[in-house]
Protein backbone atom coordinates (compact mmCIF):
# COMPACT_ATOMS: atom_id res chain seq x y z
CA UNK A 1 0.00 0.00 0.00
CA UNK A 2 1.34 3.40 -0.94
CA UNK A 3 0.23 6.67 0.55
CA UNK A 4 1.15 10.27 0.51
CA UNK A 5 2.44 11.97 3.58
CA UNK A 6 3.11 15.57 4.12
CA UNK A 7 5.79 17.93 5.24
CA UNK A 8 5.14 21.50 6.32
CA UNK A 9 8.35 23.53 6.41
CA UNK A 10 9.04 26.91 8.06
CA UNK A 11 11.54 29.43 6.76
CA UNK A 12 13.67 29.76 9.87
CA UNK A 13 16.32 31.89 8.16
CA UNK A 14 13.74 34.46 7.09
CA UNK A 15 12.37 34.66 10.61
CA UNK A 16 15.85 35.21 12.01
CA UNK A 17 16.62 37.95 9.46
CA UNK A 18 13.32 39.65 10.19
CA UNK A 19 14.20 39.71 13.86
CA UNK A 20 17.55 41.28 13.05
CA UNK A 21 15.87 43.84 10.82
CA UNK A 22 13.65 44.89 13.69
CA UNK A 23 16.85 45.71 15.60
CA UNK A 24 18.10 47.79 12.71
CA UNK A 25 20.70 45.36 11.38
CA UNK A 26 20.90 45.24 7.60
CA UNK A 27 23.08 42.16 7.32
CA UNK A 28 26.46 43.88 7.51
CA UNK A 29 29.01 43.08 10.21
CA UNK A 30 28.23 46.20 12.24
CA UNK A 31 26.44 47.02 15.45
CA UNK A 32 22.64 47.35 15.19
CA UNK A 33 21.44 50.93 14.78
CA UNK A 34 19.13 51.57 17.71
CA UNK A 35 17.72 54.62 15.93
CA UNK A 36 16.36 52.60 13.05
CA UNK A 37 12.58 52.84 12.98
CA UNK A 38 11.68 51.32 9.60
CA UNK A 39 9.39 48.34 10.01
CA UNK A 40 10.55 45.39 7.92
CA UNK A 41 8.08 44.08 5.35
CA UNK A 42 6.01 41.16 6.61
CA UNK A 43 7.29 37.72 5.78
CA UNK A 44 5.36 35.88 3.13
CA UNK A 45 2.82 33.76 4.93
CA UNK A 46 2.80 35.78 8.19
CA UNK A 47 -0.65 36.80 9.30
CA UNK A 48 -2.38 38.45 12.17
CA UNK A 49 -5.19 36.99 14.23
CA UNK A 50 -7.86 38.45 11.95
CA UNK A 51 -6.33 37.05 8.80
CA UNK A 52 -7.67 33.48 8.61
CA UNK A 53 -5.68 32.37 5.60
CA UNK A 54 -3.47 29.33 5.69
CA UNK A 55 0.23 29.94 6.08
CA UNK A 56 2.02 29.75 2.74
CA UNK A 57 4.04 26.58 2.75
CA UNK A 58 7.14 26.06 0.72
CA UNK A 59 9.18 23.28 -0.77
CA UNK A 60 12.79 23.21 -1.86
CA UNK A 61 13.69 21.92 -5.31
CA UNK A 62 17.32 21.94 -6.30
CA UNK A 63 18.12 24.43 -3.55
CA UNK A 64 15.39 26.81 -4.72
CA UNK A 65 12.26 27.59 -2.67
CA UNK A 66 8.90 27.59 -4.40
CA UNK A 67 5.48 28.76 -3.28
CA UNK A 68 3.92 25.35 -2.84
CA UNK A 69 3.81 23.00 0.06
CA UNK A 70 6.07 19.99 0.13
CA UNK A 71 4.18 16.76 0.51
CA UNK A 72 6.06 13.47 0.96
CA UNK A 73 5.02 9.89 1.22
CA UNK A 74 6.66 7.35 3.49
CA UNK A 75 8.61 4.55 1.86
CA UNK A 76 10.19 1.55 3.53
CA UNK A 77 13.71 0.59 2.67
CA UNK A 78 16.18 -1.98 3.95
CA UNK A 79 19.44 -0.72 5.42
CA UNK A 80 22.49 -2.56 6.69
CA UNK A 81 24.00 -1.98 10.09
CA UNK A 82 26.48 -3.78 12.37
CA UNK A 83 23.45 -5.50 13.91
CA UNK A 84 22.20 -6.78 10.58
CA UNK A 85 19.64 -5.71 8.03
CA UNK A 86 16.52 -3.93 9.15
CA UNK A 87 13.62 -2.07 7.60
CA UNK A 88 13.07 1.61 8.25
CA UNK A 89 10.36 4.09 7.38
CA UNK A 90 11.91 6.93 5.38
CA UNK A 91 10.20 9.69 3.39
CA UNK A 92 10.44 9.44 -0.38
CA UNK A 93 11.44 12.61 -2.19
CA UNK A 94 8.19 13.19 -3.98
CA UNK A 95 6.42 16.52 -3.93
CA UNK A 96 3.02 17.64 -5.17
CA UNK A 97 1.36 21.09 -5.20
CA UNK A 98 -0.18 22.29 -1.96
CA UNK A 99 -3.91 22.48 -1.44
CA UNK A 100 -5.50 25.92 -1.83
CA UNK A 101 -6.15 28.01 1.26
CA UNK A 102 -9.33 26.97 3.06
CA UNK A 103 -11.21 27.45 6.27
CA UNK A 104 -10.44 25.35 9.32
CA UNK A 105 -11.58 21.74 9.53
CA UNK A 106 -12.82 19.89 12.59
CA UNK A 107 -13.57 16.20 12.91
CA UNK A 108 -15.41 14.35 15.70
CA UNK A 109 -14.57 10.84 16.88
CA UNK A 110 -15.46 8.40 19.66
CA UNK A 111 -13.29 5.49 20.77
CA UNK A 112 -14.09 2.29 22.63
CA UNK A 113 -17.63 1.49 21.49
CA UNK A 114 -19.36 2.62 24.70
CA UNK A 115 -23.17 2.54 24.53
CA UNK A 116 -23.34 6.21 25.51
CA UNK A 117 -22.14 7.02 22.00
CA UNK A 118 -25.56 5.92 20.75
CA UNK A 119 -27.62 7.11 23.72
CA UNK A 120 -26.02 10.53 24.30
CA UNK A 121 -23.75 11.64 21.44
CA UNK A 122 -25.99 10.60 18.54
CA UNK A 123 -29.13 12.57 19.50
CA UNK A 124 -27.09 15.60 20.47
CA UNK A 125 -25.19 15.71 17.18
CA UNK A 126 -28.40 15.15 15.23
CA UNK A 127 -29.73 18.40 16.72
CA UNK A 128 -26.86 20.24 15.07
CA UNK A 129 -26.83 18.20 11.88
CA UNK A 130 -23.37 16.69 12.37
CA UNK A 131 -22.08 13.15 12.26
CA UNK A 132 -18.99 11.57 13.79
CA UNK A 133 -16.81 8.48 13.66
CA UNK A 134 -17.21 5.61 16.11
CA UNK A 135 -14.10 3.44 16.43
CA UNK A 136 -15.26 0.16 17.94
CA UNK A 137 -13.51 -2.99 19.17
CA UNK A 138 -15.35 -5.53 17.08
CA UNK A 139 -15.25 -8.59 19.37
CA UNK A 140 -17.20 -6.99 22.30
CA UNK A 141 -19.99 -5.68 20.04
CA UNK A 142 -23.20 -7.20 21.39
CA UNK A 143 -25.67 -9.05 19.22
CA UNK A 144 -28.58 -7.39 21.08
CA UNK A 145 -29.33 -5.19 24.08
CA UNK A 146 -30.28 -8.31 26.03
CA UNK A 147 -26.64 -9.35 26.26
CA UNK A 148 -24.68 -8.18 29.28
CA UNK A 149 -22.30 -5.28 28.92
CA UNK A 150 -22.20 -1.60 28.05
CA UNK A 151 -20.81 -1.81 24.54
CA UNK A 152 -22.74 -0.92 21.43
CA UNK A 153 -24.99 -3.49 19.82
CA UNK A 154 -25.07 -4.44 16.15
CA UNK A 155 -28.42 -2.67 15.83
CA UNK A 156 -27.02 0.51 17.40
CA UNK A 157 -24.13 0.46 14.97
CA UNK A 158 -26.64 0.29 12.14
CA UNK A 159 -28.48 3.28 13.60
CA UNK A 160 -25.25 5.27 13.76
CA UNK A 161 -24.38 4.33 10.18
CA UNK A 162 -27.87 5.31 8.97
CA UNK A 163 -27.35 8.72 10.60
CA UNK A 164 -24.23 9.27 8.51
CA UNK A 165 -21.65 8.12 11.03
CA UNK A 166 -18.49 6.29 10.03
CA UNK A 167 -17.89 2.99 11.85
CA UNK A 168 -14.15 2.33 12.14
CA UNK A 169 -11.82 -0.12 13.85
CA UNK A 170 -10.59 0.04 17.42
CA UNK A 171 -8.93 -3.33 16.69
CA UNK A 172 -10.61 -6.67 17.48
CA UNK A 173 -10.80 -6.32 21.27
CA UNK A 174 -8.95 -3.12 22.15
CA UNK A 175 -5.77 -4.73 23.47
CA UNK A 176 -2.65 -2.59 23.45
CA UNK A 177 -0.80 -3.41 20.23
CA UNK A 178 2.79 -3.02 21.58
CA UNK A 179 2.05 -5.67 24.23
CA UNK A 180 1.21 -8.36 21.66
CA UNK A 181 3.39 -10.77 19.74
CA UNK A 182 3.53 -10.31 15.94
CA UNK A 183 0.80 -12.83 15.13
CA UNK A 184 -1.61 -11.47 17.74
CA UNK A 185 -0.93 -7.91 16.64
CA UNK A 186 -1.66 -8.73 13.02
CA UNK A 187 -4.84 -10.59 13.97
CA UNK A 188 -6.11 -7.64 16.01
CA UNK A 189 -5.87 -5.39 12.97
CA UNK A 190 -6.92 -7.69 10.15
CA UNK A 191 -9.78 -9.44 11.99
CA UNK A 192 -11.36 -6.12 12.93
CA UNK A 193 -11.24 -4.82 9.37
CA UNK A 194 -12.68 -8.07 8.03
CA UNK A 195 -15.56 -7.95 10.55
CA UNK A 196 -16.43 -4.37 9.62
CA UNK A 197 -16.43 -5.18 5.93
CA UNK A 198 -18.64 -8.24 6.46
CA UNK A 199 -21.10 -6.18 8.51
CA UNK A 200 -21.48 -3.57 5.78
CA UNK A 201 -19.14 -0.94 7.22
CA UNK A 202 -16.60 -1.13 4.42
CA UNK A 203 -16.04 2.63 4.23
CA UNK A 204 -15.13 2.86 7.91
CA UNK A 205 -13.05 -0.31 7.75
CA UNK A 206 -10.34 1.79 6.10
CA UNK A 207 -9.63 3.60 9.38
CA UNK A 208 -8.29 2.48 12.74
CA UNK A 209 -7.74 4.00 16.16
CA UNK A 210 -4.84 2.80 18.30
CA UNK A 211 -6.23 1.50 21.62
CA UNK A 212 -5.22 3.97 24.34
CA UNK A 213 -3.17 5.75 21.66
CA UNK A 214 -0.37 3.21 22.09
CA UNK A 215 1.75 2.00 19.19
CA UNK A 216 5.27 0.93 18.29
CA UNK A 217 7.22 0.64 15.04
CA UNK A 218 5.75 -2.77 14.23
CA UNK A 219 2.22 -1.46 14.84
CA UNK A 220 2.81 1.48 12.53
CA UNK A 221 4.02 -0.81 9.76
CA UNK A 222 0.99 -3.08 10.07
CA UNK A 223 -1.46 -0.20 10.14
CA UNK A 224 0.27 1.31 7.12
CA UNK A 225 -0.28 -1.96 5.25
CA UNK A 226 -3.84 -2.65 6.46
CA UNK A 227 -5.57 0.74 6.76
CA UNK A 228 -5.72 4.08 5.01
CA UNK A 229 -5.39 6.17 8.17
CA UNK A 230 -4.36 5.34 11.74
CA UNK A 231 -5.46 7.76 14.46
CA UNK A 232 -3.45 8.34 17.62
CA UNK A 233 -2.99 11.09 20.17
CA UNK A 234 -0.97 14.11 19.15
CA UNK A 235 -0.89 17.84 18.59
CA UNK A 236 -4.13 19.42 17.35
CA UNK A 237 -4.46 22.20 14.77
CA UNK A 238 -1.99 20.60 12.40
CA UNK A 239 -1.78 21.40 8.71
CA UNK A 240 -0.51 18.25 7.08
CA UNK A 241 0.16 14.86 8.56
CA UNK A 242 3.71 13.57 8.44
CA UNK A 243 2.61 9.93 8.51
CA UNK A 244 -0.85 8.70 7.54
CA UNK A 245 -0.45 5.78 9.96
CA UNK A 246 -0.14 8.29 12.82
CA UNK A 247 -2.84 10.90 12.33
CA UNK A 248 -2.84 13.24 15.36
CA UNK A 249 -5.90 14.20 17.37
CA UNK A 250 -6.88 15.70 20.72
CA UNK A 251 -8.18 12.90 22.96
CA UNK A 252 -10.67 13.87 25.69
CA UNK A 253 -9.57 17.52 25.38
CA UNK A 254 -9.80 19.78 28.42
CA UNK A 255 -10.26 23.00 26.43
CA UNK A 256 -11.89 22.01 23.13
CA UNK A 257 -13.32 25.48 22.43
CA UNK A 258 -9.84 26.99 22.45
CA UNK A 259 -8.65 24.31 20.02
CA UNK A 260 -11.58 24.95 17.69
CA UNK A 261 -11.01 28.71 17.79
CA UNK A 262 -7.36 28.26 16.99
CA UNK A 263 -8.24 25.87 14.18
CA UNK A 264 -10.59 28.41 12.64
CA UNK A 265 -8.00 31.15 13.12
CA UNK A 266 -5.13 29.25 11.49
CA UNK A 267 -7.12 27.33 8.91
CA UNK A 268 -5.76 24.01 10.16
CA UNK A 269 -7.25 20.64 11.07
CA UNK A 270 -8.21 19.38 14.52
CA UNK A 271 -9.70 16.01 15.40
CA UNK A 272 -11.55 15.84 18.74
CA UNK A 273 -11.86 12.34 20.20
CA UNK A 274 -13.93 11.19 23.19
CA UNK A 275 -14.32 7.89 25.07
CA UNK A 276 -18.05 8.06 25.60
CA UNK A 277 -20.22 10.58 27.44
CA UNK A 278 -21.63 10.37 30.96
CA UNK A 279 -22.66 12.78 33.71
CA UNK A 280 -21.24 16.29 33.39
CA UNK A 281 -19.40 15.26 30.24
CA UNK A 282 -22.71 15.33 28.35
CA UNK A 283 -23.34 18.99 29.18
CA UNK A 284 -19.73 19.84 28.47
CA UNK A 285 -19.90 18.17 25.07
CA UNK A 286 -23.09 20.06 24.25
CA UNK A 287 -21.35 23.35 25.07
CA UNK A 288 -18.52 22.39 22.73
CA UNK A 289 -20.94 21.56 19.92
CA UNK A 290 -22.71 24.89 20.40
CA UNK A 291 -19.37 26.66 20.05
CA UNK A 292 -18.39 24.56 17.03
CA UNK A 293 -21.74 25.29 15.36
CA UNK A 294 -21.21 29.03 15.80
CA UNK A 295 -17.83 28.82 14.04
CA UNK A 296 -19.42 26.83 11.22
CA UNK A 297 -22.23 29.40 10.89
CA UNK A 298 -19.63 32.16 10.61
CA UNK A 299 -17.93 30.29 7.78
CA UNK A 300 -14.71 29.86 9.76
CA UNK A 301 -14.90 26.09 10.24
CA UNK A 302 -16.25 22.99 8.54
CA UNK A 303 -16.87 19.52 9.97
CA UNK A 304 -15.49 16.55 8.04
CA UNK A 305 -15.11 12.81 8.52
CA UNK A 306 -12.09 10.56 7.99
CA UNK A 307 -13.09 9.97 4.37
CA UNK A 308 -12.40 13.64 3.65
CA UNK A 309 -9.15 13.58 5.60
CA UNK A 310 -8.03 10.51 3.63
CA UNK A 311 -9.03 11.81 0.22
CA UNK A 312 -7.42 15.21 0.66
CA UNK A 313 -4.42 14.38 2.84
CA UNK A 314 -3.40 10.85 1.89
CA UNK A 315 -2.96 8.67 -1.18
CA UNK A 316 -3.69 4.95 -1.20
CA UNK A 317 -3.44 2.20 -3.78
Amino acid sequence: MRRRTYLATATATGVALAGCAELGWNGSNTEPDERATDTPPPLEGRRNRNDRRLFRLRRVVGGRRTGVAGRRRVRRRTVSSPRGRRRTRTPARRFVPRLPARRGTGSLQFDGGDESIHDEALPLLEEYGYSATAFVPTDPIRASAGHDGDRLTESQLETLADAGWTIGSDTANGRLLPDLDPDERAAQLTDAREWLENEGHGDGARFVSYPAGRYDAASLDLVDETYDLGFAAGQPVQGRVVDAARYPRAVDPEAPEALLERTADLGGITVLCYHGLAGDAVDRFEETMTYLDALVAEGDLEVAGPETLASEYAETE
